[in-house]
Protein backbone atom coordinates (compact mmCIF):
# COMPACT_ATOMS: atom_id res chain seq x y z
CA UNK A 1 0.00 0.00 0.00
CA UNK A 2 1.46 3.49 -0.07
CA UNK A 3 3.61 3.38 3.08
CA UNK A 4 5.85 1.00 1.07
CA UNK A 5 5.69 4.04 -1.81
CA UNK A 6 6.24 6.93 0.78
CA UNK A 7 9.99 5.89 1.03
CA UNK A 8 11.46 8.86 -1.16
CA UNK A 9 10.46 12.46 -2.08
CA UNK A 10 12.64 11.86 -5.31
CA UNK A 11 11.61 8.24 -6.45
CA UNK A 12 8.08 8.03 -7.43
CA UNK A 13 6.25 4.65 -8.47
CA UNK A 14 3.09 4.23 -10.06
CA UNK A 15 0.99 3.34 -13.18
CA UNK A 16 -0.29 4.53 -16.40
CA UNK A 17 -3.70 5.18 -15.66
CA UNK A 18 -5.92 3.87 -12.44
CA UNK A 19 -5.01 0.31 -12.66
CA UNK A 20 -8.93 -0.62 -12.40
CA UNK A 21 -9.34 1.54 -8.97
CA UNK A 22 -11.12 4.85 -8.46
CA UNK A 23 -8.66 7.69 -8.28
CA UNK A 24 -9.17 8.49 -4.71
CA UNK A 25 -8.30 4.98 -3.51
CA UNK A 26 -5.39 4.77 -6.17
CA UNK A 27 -4.40 7.84 -4.58
CA UNK A 28 -4.04 6.12 -1.18
CA UNK A 29 -1.86 3.33 -2.16
CA UNK A 30 0.52 5.54 -4.67
CA UNK A 31 2.51 8.67 -5.15
CA UNK A 32 1.91 8.99 -8.56
CA UNK A 33 -0.52 8.73 -11.76
CA UNK A 34 0.23 9.28 -14.97
CA UNK A 35 -3.26 10.57 -16.69
CA UNK A 36 -3.96 7.94 -19.77
CA UNK A 37 -7.57 9.68 -20.58
CA UNK A 38 -5.89 12.67 -22.04
CA UNK A 39 -4.38 11.12 -24.66
CA UNK A 40 -7.76 10.59 -25.99
CA UNK A 41 -10.11 13.11 -25.58
CA UNK A 42 -9.26 16.60 -23.73
CA UNK A 43 -11.22 17.04 -20.76
CA UNK A 44 -13.11 19.93 -19.31
CA UNK A 45 -11.08 22.20 -16.92
CA UNK A 46 -14.14 21.37 -14.51
CA UNK A 47 -12.66 17.56 -14.60
CA UNK A 48 -9.49 18.31 -13.92
CA UNK A 49 -10.30 20.09 -10.80
CA UNK A 50 -12.66 17.10 -9.43
CA UNK A 51 -9.65 14.70 -9.90
CA UNK A 52 -7.08 17.28 -7.77
CA UNK A 53 -10.01 17.70 -5.46
CA UNK A 54 -10.51 13.74 -5.00
CA UNK A 55 -6.50 13.26 -4.32
CA UNK A 56 -6.62 16.91 -1.76
CA UNK A 57 -4.66 15.86 1.35
CA UNK A 58 -2.21 12.57 -0.32
CA UNK A 59 1.11 13.36 -0.80
CA UNK A 60 0.06 12.77 -4.77
CA UNK A 61 1.62 13.81 -7.82
CA UNK A 62 -0.26 14.24 -11.24
CA UNK A 63 2.17 14.00 -14.50
CA UNK A 64 0.11 13.73 -17.73
CA UNK A 65 0.16 12.04 -21.23
CA UNK A 66 -0.61 14.79 -23.80
CA UNK A 67 -3.39 14.47 -26.26
CA UNK A 68 -2.91 12.65 -29.33
CA UNK A 69 -3.68 15.97 -32.07
CA UNK A 70 -0.36 16.85 -31.00
CA UNK A 71 1.59 13.72 -31.68
CA UNK A 72 -0.32 11.35 -33.79
CA UNK A 73 -1.51 11.93 -37.51
CA UNK A 74 -5.06 10.89 -37.89
CA UNK A 75 -3.97 7.86 -39.33
CA UNK A 76 -3.40 6.45 -36.36
CA UNK A 77 -5.79 3.46 -35.04
CA UNK A 78 -6.33 5.43 -31.94
CA UNK A 79 -7.90 8.03 -33.15
CA UNK A 80 -10.72 5.37 -32.73
CA UNK A 81 -11.20 5.86 -29.29
CA UNK A 82 -11.16 9.50 -29.27
CA UNK A 83 -14.65 9.60 -28.82
CA UNK A 84 -16.96 12.45 -30.61
CA UNK A 85 -14.30 14.07 -32.41
CA UNK A 86 -15.37 17.96 -32.85
CA UNK A 87 -12.32 19.66 -31.81
CA UNK A 88 -11.26 18.08 -35.68
CA UNK A 89 -14.09 20.22 -37.41
CA UNK A 90 -12.56 22.05 -40.09
CA UNK A 91 -8.73 20.88 -39.20
CA UNK A 92 -6.80 20.17 -42.35
CA UNK A 93 -5.20 16.22 -42.00
CA UNK A 94 -1.64 17.29 -42.68
CA UNK A 95 -1.88 19.92 -39.46
CA UNK A 96 -2.79 17.25 -36.85
CA UNK A 97 -0.09 15.21 -35.27
CA UNK A 98 3.71 14.58 -35.79
CA UNK A 99 4.66 17.59 -33.51
CA UNK A 100 3.54 19.63 -36.40
CA UNK A 101 3.66 23.42 -36.30
CA UNK A 102 -0.01 24.72 -36.90
CA UNK A 103 -2.55 26.17 -35.21
CA UNK A 104 -4.65 22.69 -34.25
CA UNK A 105 -1.08 21.37 -32.90
CA UNK A 106 -0.54 25.30 -30.73
CA UNK A 107 -4.96 24.88 -29.75
CA UNK A 108 -3.97 21.49 -28.45
CA UNK A 109 -1.01 22.01 -26.63
CA UNK A 110 -2.94 24.93 -24.86
CA UNK A 111 -5.64 23.21 -23.72
CA UNK A 112 -3.49 20.25 -22.42
CA UNK A 113 -1.34 23.30 -20.64
CA UNK A 114 -4.38 24.43 -18.81
CA UNK A 115 -5.39 20.83 -17.28
CA UNK A 116 -1.70 20.46 -16.15
CA UNK A 117 -1.48 23.94 -14.22
CA UNK A 118 -4.82 22.92 -12.50
CA UNK A 119 -3.33 19.81 -11.77
CA UNK A 120 0.16 20.85 -10.92
CA UNK A 121 1.60 18.68 -13.57
CA UNK A 122 5.34 18.39 -13.04
CA UNK A 123 5.60 15.97 -16.75
CA UNK A 124 3.74 16.09 -19.67
CA UNK A 125 4.64 12.91 -21.47
CA UNK A 126 4.95 13.54 -25.42
CA UNK A 127 4.39 9.59 -26.44
CA UNK A 128 5.32 9.65 -30.65
CA UNK A 129 3.43 6.85 -32.15
CA UNK A 130 5.50 3.97 -34.10
CA UNK A 131 5.49 5.54 -37.25
CA UNK A 132 7.44 7.93 -36.49
CA UNK A 133 10.45 6.89 -37.35
CA UNK A 134 14.12 8.22 -37.55
CA UNK A 135 14.76 10.75 -40.56
CA UNK A 136 16.37 14.17 -40.96
CA UNK A 137 12.87 15.56 -40.86
CA UNK A 138 11.53 14.36 -38.16
CA UNK A 139 15.05 15.29 -35.80
CA UNK A 140 14.16 18.63 -37.50
CA UNK A 141 10.46 18.77 -35.80
CA UNK A 142 11.76 17.45 -32.40
CA UNK A 143 13.87 20.53 -32.98
CA UNK A 144 11.28 22.85 -34.03
CA UNK A 145 8.67 21.50 -31.93
CA UNK A 146 10.60 21.99 -28.36
CA UNK A 147 12.18 25.24 -29.59
CA UNK A 148 9.34 27.17 -30.73
CA UNK A 149 6.04 25.78 -30.76
CA UNK A 150 5.92 24.26 -27.15
CA UNK A 151 7.45 27.67 -25.82
CA UNK A 152 5.13 29.92 -27.78
CA UNK A 153 2.34 27.74 -26.31
CA UNK A 154 3.78 27.98 -22.66
CA UNK A 155 4.94 31.77 -22.97
CA UNK A 156 0.74 32.22 -23.90
CA UNK A 157 0.00 30.15 -20.67
CA UNK A 158 2.55 31.00 -17.89
CA UNK A 159 3.12 34.52 -16.82
CA UNK A 160 7.12 35.78 -16.08
CA UNK A 161 6.68 35.10 -12.46
CA UNK A 162 4.65 31.69 -12.83
CA UNK A 163 7.83 29.92 -15.07
CA UNK A 164 9.55 28.47 -12.00
CA UNK A 165 5.90 26.36 -12.12
CA UNK A 166 6.29 24.65 -15.71
CA UNK A 167 6.45 21.58 -16.41
CA UNK A 168 9.20 19.44 -17.74
CA UNK A 169 7.85 17.74 -21.40
CA UNK A 170 9.41 13.79 -21.61
CA UNK A 171 9.78 12.57 -25.37
CA UNK A 172 8.68 8.89 -25.55
CA UNK A 173 10.27 7.74 -29.70
CA UNK A 174 8.52 4.02 -30.05
CA UNK A 175 10.13 2.78 -33.31
CA UNK A 176 13.18 0.91 -33.33
CA UNK A 177 15.12 2.70 -35.71
CA UNK A 178 15.46 5.56 -33.20
CA UNK A 179 17.53 2.60 -31.54
CA UNK A 180 18.88 0.53 -34.13
CA UNK A 181 21.82 2.81 -34.39
CA UNK A 182 23.91 4.48 -31.47
CA UNK A 183 24.81 7.64 -33.70
CA UNK A 184 21.34 7.77 -34.71
CA UNK A 185 20.72 8.64 -30.44
CA UNK A 186 23.61 10.75 -30.48
CA UNK A 187 22.09 12.80 -33.38
CA UNK A 188 19.04 13.25 -31.02
CA UNK A 189 20.74 14.19 -28.33
CA UNK A 190 22.09 17.18 -30.19
CA UNK A 191 19.10 18.38 -31.47
CA UNK A 192 18.06 17.92 -26.95
CA UNK A 193 21.16 19.80 -25.75
CA UNK A 194 20.76 22.77 -28.85
CA UNK A 195 17.34 23.28 -27.48
CA UNK A 196 18.56 23.44 -23.82
CA UNK A 197 21.17 26.06 -24.92
CA UNK A 198 18.16 28.42 -25.98
CA UNK A 199 17.01 30.41 -23.20
CA UNK A 200 13.34 30.67 -25.14
CA UNK A 201 13.09 26.74 -25.91
CA UNK A 202 11.88 23.77 -23.10
CA UNK A 203 14.55 20.74 -24.18
CA UNK A 204 12.43 17.67 -23.62
CA UNK A 205 13.21 14.40 -20.99
CA UNK A 206 14.12 11.16 -22.63
CA UNK A 207 11.32 8.66 -21.43
CA UNK A 208 13.04 5.33 -20.98
CA UNK A 209 12.33 1.80 -20.09
CA UNK A 210 15.67 0.68 -17.93
CA UNK A 211 14.90 -3.15 -18.34
CA UNK A 212 15.27 -2.70 -22.66
CA UNK A 213 18.73 -3.16 -23.71
CA UNK A 214 18.05 -1.24 -26.84
CA UNK A 215 17.59 1.50 -24.34
CA UNK A 216 21.14 0.84 -23.00
CA UNK A 217 22.46 3.47 -24.80
CA UNK A 218 20.25 6.39 -23.65
CA UNK A 219 21.49 6.37 -20.04
CA UNK A 220 25.06 7.32 -21.41
CA UNK A 221 23.20 10.88 -22.67
CA UNK A 222 21.48 11.36 -19.91
CA UNK A 223 24.58 11.33 -18.02
CA UNK A 224 26.54 14.11 -20.49
CA UNK A 225 23.45 16.08 -20.60
CA UNK A 226 23.52 15.63 -16.81
CA UNK A 227 19.12 15.23 -16.66
CA UNK A 228 17.86 15.45 -13.52
CA UNK A 229 14.74 13.92 -13.73
CA UNK A 230 14.30 10.24 -15.29
CA UNK A 231 10.97 9.23 -16.81
CA UNK A 232 10.95 5.21 -16.94
CA UNK A 233 7.81 3.78 -18.92
CA UNK A 234 7.34 0.51 -18.73
CA UNK A 235 4.96 -1.57 -21.20
CA UNK A 236 6.33 -5.09 -20.76
CA UNK A 237 9.28 -7.07 -22.20
CA UNK A 238 9.73 -9.27 -25.68
CA UNK A 239 10.35 -8.34 -29.17
CA UNK A 240 7.68 -5.84 -29.59
CA UNK A 241 7.99 -2.71 -28.20
CA UNK A 242 4.78 -3.18 -26.26
CA UNK A 243 3.55 -6.45 -24.27
CA UNK A 244 0.78 -5.52 -22.05
CA UNK A 245 0.23 -9.29 -21.05
CA UNK A 246 3.58 -9.52 -19.93
CA UNK A 247 4.53 -9.37 -16.02
CA UNK A 248 7.11 -8.58 -14.45
CA UNK A 249 9.54 -11.49 -12.70
CA UNK A 250 11.22 -10.94 -9.42
CA UNK A 251 14.63 -10.76 -11.68
CA UNK A 252 12.89 -8.18 -13.72
CA UNK A 253 12.27 -6.08 -10.84
CA UNK A 254 15.64 -6.53 -9.21
CA UNK A 255 17.54 -5.54 -12.34
CA UNK A 256 15.21 -2.44 -12.22
CA UNK A 257 16.05 -1.71 -8.92
CA UNK A 258 19.70 -1.67 -9.80
CA UNK A 259 19.18 0.95 -12.39
CA UNK A 260 17.31 3.22 -9.85
CA UNK A 261 19.75 3.01 -7.06
CA UNK A 262 22.51 3.55 -9.67
CA UNK A 263 20.20 6.94 -10.62
CA UNK A 264 19.45 7.73 -6.79
CA UNK A 265 23.09 7.93 -6.31
CA UNK A 266 23.42 10.62 -8.67
CA UNK A 267 20.66 12.30 -7.37
CA UNK A 268 18.36 11.83 -10.20
CA UNK A 269 14.52 12.53 -9.33
CA UNK A 270 13.25 9.15 -11.03
CA UNK A 271 9.37 8.21 -12.21
CA UNK A 272 8.99 5.21 -12.17
CA UNK A 273 5.30 4.09 -14.52
CA UNK A 274 4.16 0.38 -15.45
CA UNK A 275 1.58 0.36 -18.32
CA UNK A 276 0.91 -3.02 -18.53
CA UNK A 277 -2.01 -5.05 -17.63
CA UNK A 278 -0.83 -6.33 -14.23
CA UNK A 279 0.47 -2.90 -13.92
CA UNK A 280 -0.96 -2.55 -10.17
CA UNK A 281 0.72 -5.48 -8.92
CA UNK A 282 4.01 -5.15 -10.33
CA UNK A 283 4.25 -1.54 -9.02
CA UNK A 284 3.56 -2.14 -5.46
CA UNK A 285 6.15 -5.18 -5.66
CA UNK A 286 8.86 -3.12 -6.63
CA UNK A 287 7.88 -0.87 -4.16
CA UNK A 288 8.03 -3.24 -0.97
CA UNK A 289 11.14 -3.96 -3.18
CA UNK A 290 12.60 -0.62 -3.38
CA UNK A 291 11.47 0.07 0.49
CA UNK A 292 13.00 -3.38 2.17
CA UNK A 293 16.46 -2.25 0.16
CA UNK A 294 16.55 1.54 1.41
CA UNK A 295 15.76 0.56 4.81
Amino acid sequence: MKEHALFSQDTLVGCCGTAGLALKDYAKRFRVIEVQSTFYRLPKPETARRWKESTLGQDFEFTLKAFQGITHPLESPTWRRAGPKDILEKVRKEDVGFLRESSFVLKCLRSIIEIAKILESRVIVFQMPPSFEYSQGNLESIEQFFTHVLPSAISSSFSSSQRSEVFSPALELRHWSWFSEKSRLWDLAGKISKARESRQSLAPLLVTDPLRDEQRAFKEILLLQQQQIAYHRLHGLGSSFTNYKYKYSDTDLRNLLDSVLSARRLGTRQYILFNNISMRDDAERFSKLLVSTLS
